[in-house]
């Protein structure tokens, strides 16, 4: 992932990480848990964790049932130990702002926007903005996930637009960091893209720093990885002018878990669109391991696969091809050339947030 084209790529390589619903794996509660994830994690060779929580859901996509994410990061508890355990051992996080209690509704997003909500994902910045190794932070995941919730994506682009200006204010009056910010799509296909195109268009004070997916697809082949249907995206996405990564990949249906989809994921041909992707969890298999009530420690073949394909697969070297201004050029494009459907439904509604108030808020806190 890289968003300076001066600066080296980093390969995102990791896995989605949960413990169980509802609960926050890296708030200091946890710590005992995360310790023993970590010493795993750092045998992976893992560099970041993205902090999820899961529902199941009805909507399936390449024969697998989507699981939507709900609460990610409490932002009424301390993470500073589960922070600095993660960082000693290089590895970042990635996370949303929206907890299942304030996440954007798809059916009715415009009632749902709301200054309770802000306050509820400004929380979360300040929390996740105190760590160097925050990777960056998610506005919504899996907001639009078919074409009846397509006038959802605006009021994503509103919340972008907030938070991008509540942490620029923060940075003004605090010098608290600015971080990335995202969006995690449910797939790569057309819809999808075309969201990203909404998403990436006008000045960084609005838009998005990344674009993360979801991918659960198969290779065609098991002995040639080289025809995995990754070769598609890398094409589809190549145009694209922000860093990409997968926020989830791979397929649980045949076990045990070869992990060809790594091999792909980390080739020449795919790293001229991808930034590298967290590997998406078996419900089933938390994180590949499974504690006996003697406590003693089982490790599944998968986990063994899943080294084995990260270790023989490291990242290509990086080449940045593109200039900055060419990048900003890209990123401010006309509208007319994006397929985003322009009436007045679908345009970013204007802020909920009393930002006289948060001004004021903001300065008494210099």
């Amino acid at each position: 992932m890289v968003t300076d084209p001066y600066v080296p790529k980093f390969f995102v390589r990791g896995v989605a990480y949960q413990v169980e619903i509802g609960v926050d794996p890296i708030a200091d509660d946890y710590l005992p848990s995360l310790e023993r994830d970590v010493l795993l994690f750092k045998e992976l060779g893992l560099n970041t964790v993205y902090v999820c929580q899961y529902e199941h859901h009805d909507l399936m996509i390449s024969a697998c049932a989507l699981t939507i994410p709900t609460v990610k990061i409490d932002n009424t508890k301390s993470h500073d130990k589960a922070m600095k355990l993660l960082e000693e051992a290089g590895i970042y996080v990635l996370t949303a702002v929206s907890s299942s209690a304030s996440a954007i509704n798809r059916l009715d997003p415009h009632r749902s926007y709301t200054e309770d909500a802000l306050s509820s994902y400004f929380a979360t910045v300040d929390v996740m903005a105190r760590y160097p190794n925050t990777l960056g932070i998610l506005a919504a995941s899996m907001l639009t996930n078919n074409d009846a919730t397509m006038s959802a994506t605006p009021v994503l682009g509103a919340v972008v637009r907030d938070v991008k200006r509540y942490m620029q204010l923060k940075y003004e009056a605090t010098g608290q960091r600015v971080l990335l910010v995202g969006y995690e799509a449910a797939t790569a296909g057309a819809r999808d893209r075309t969201i990203m195109e909404f998403l990436t268009l006008g000045t960084q004070s609005e838009t998005i720093d990344f674009w993360t997916c979801c991918n659960f697809s198969s290779p065609i082949n098991d002995s040639d990885p080289a025809q995995f249907c990754y070769n598609d995206l890398t094409d589809q996405l190549r145009p694209a002018t922000v860093p990409i990564f997968f926020s989830e990949y791979g397929n649980a249906e045949h076990q045990p878990r070869l992990f060809q989809e790594t091999k792909a994921l980390y080739s020449p041909e795919m790293c001229r669109s991808f930034s590298g992707g967290l590997r998406a969890n078996d419900p089933s298999k938390v994180y590949e391991k499974r504690e006996r009530t003697d406590g003693v420690l089982l490790i599944y073949h998968d986990f063994q696969n899943y080294k084995a394909q990260l270790a023989a697969n490291p990242d290509p070297p990086s080449t940045v091809e593109e200039t900055e201004d060419e990048l900003v050029e890209r990123r401010s494009g006309a509208t007319a050339e994006t397929s985003w459907p322009w009436e007045p439904e679908f345009q970013v509604p204007e802020s909920c947030v009393d930002w006289r108030q948060i001004e004021e808020l903001v300065r008494g806190e210099a």
